[in-house]
This record gives C-alpha cells, sequence and structure tokens, in this order.
C-alpha cells in the first residue's frame, strides 16, 4: 500500500490490516513490542517547522524511501548497488548503519548520545547499580550499529523511530512496570528510562534525517552532471 501524504498513512494506520502488515514485513522491523515503548519527544512530530527527520521516519516505515533496491524493484534504476561508491546492495540498514560513507555522521551523534547517558547515569538519583549502568552505556554504544545483544533482531532499526528496550536492558534493579504504588526510587528510575529513551530517540531520527539529506544532496549533483 502507497501513501500520498502524511494524513493518508495516519487514516490507514489506524486500521488493524495495514498496522500487522507493516508489523510483520520487513523482517518484523515494525513489531513495537520488541522495543522501548516510551513514547517518543513531541517536538520532531508537532513542533518542528520543517519536520524532515519524521519524513524521512515515515518513508522509511512505509517502506518506500527511495533507496536503490527500491527504485530498483520498481524498474527507475539499472542496479540496486550503493550509490556513493560501495559494491554492495543499497537498502536502508546499508545506507543508515553500514555504509562507511556516513561513518563521520555516525560519530558525531554516537558521542552526544554516549556523553548525554553518562550524564544522566551520574547525576541522576535514580539507586541502579554499577553493572546496570554498564549495561546501559554498552547499548548507548551500540545504537548505531548492528549488535545482536542489544537489538531484539540483531539488527539497529534506529531510522525507523526505534530503540531497544531499556527497562530490559538494565534489568530487574526494580519493578519497571510497578503496580498502583510507586516507590520513591521505582519513580525516579522511571523518570530517568523516560530521559534517556527521548533523547535516544531524538537523537537517532536527526542523524537518520542528516544522513538522508546528504543522500538526496549526492543524488542531486549526480543527476545534474
Amino acid at each position: 500500500m502507497q501513501y500520498n501524504s502524511y494524513k493518508d498513512f495516519c487514516i490507514y494506520g489506524d486500521s488493524c490490516q495495514t498496522i500487522t502488515m507493516l508489523a510483520l514485513k520487513p523482517g518484523f522491523q515494525m513489531l513495537m513490542s520488541l522495543y522501548d515503548p516510551t513514547p517518543p519527544p513531541d517536538y520532531p512530530y508537532l513542533r518542528s517547522i520543517s519536520s524532515y527527520s519524521a519524513m524521512v521516519q515515515l518513508y522509511c516505515r512505509a517502506g518506500q524511501l527511495p533507496t536503490a533496491s527500491r527504485l530498483l524493484s520498481c524498474n527507475m534504476v539499472l542496479s540496486n548497488t550503493c550509490q556513493l561508491g560501495c559494491d554492495t546492495l543499497e537498502d536502508k540498514c546499508h545506507i543508515f548503519v553500514e555504509c562507511p560513507y556516513f561513518s563521520q555522521f555516525q560519530d558525531d551523534a554516537l558521542t552526544d548520545i554516549v556523553a548525554y547517558t553518562e550524564t544522566k547515569c551520574t547525576k541522576m538519583d535514580t539507586g541502579i547499580c554499577d553493572e546496570a549502568i554498564g549495561r546501559l552505556l554498552f547499548a548507548a554504544k551500540s545504537l548505531l550499529t548492528n549488535v545482536s545483544s542489544v537489538w531484539p533482531l540483531h539488527c539497529s532499526t534506529y531510522y525507523l523511530g526505534w530503540i531497544p528496550d531499556i527497562a530490559t536492558i538494565v534489568g530487574p534493579f526494580s519493578n519497571i512496570h510497578p503496580p498502583m504504588t510507586i516507590p520513591k526510587y521505582n519513580l525516579c528510575q522511571r523518570r530517568f528510562i523516560h530521559h534517556i529513551a527521548s533523547e535516544w530517540h531524538l537523537r537517532a531520527i536527526r542523524l537518520a534525517g542528516r544522513i538522508w539529506g546528504e543522500v538526496q544532496r549526492k543524488m542531486a549533483i549526480s543527476s545534474g552532471s
């Protein structure tokens, strides 16, 4: 199913049939129960002027991002290899995770992600043990790469707006999903998870937008030459 606008996507996305279709393909990447359930921050979706990162995420989730493999399936190009010089299949995973052309983009984003995570682990009074903090920092450093111990499907899907389930990574330092009575530390820990999840999500989709913007720029230069 193709969508002509974001409004159409929202309308059809409300149907159980469409949600199931997106969840099951490709490769169960849209199965929301595999990832962190924290609601994403409002700004890039409701208050951002351009919403470019949200647009890139929309096309990725709908399977309509015009990568070489997608264009070849529509008979619009002659090859599905990377247009940036790699002798490999150009799909979403390659562009956003594997392509060495964007390694500096990823390094810049990862530096900010890890620094923010370390700061929150140090300054917030959560009662989380050092071992749990170590697991969280490892996950932060693996957010943009295919690390099977961090990502439930063994490959990074940050460009879809997903992040690993932080509560699962940190482990049973307390009951993350508590009953009606919430202990003080539990409330602090849930606030901590919300901060980390929001920052990871925001950094991830901004990186995806930056990468795809560069892809479009290179394609425009190539088509004009």
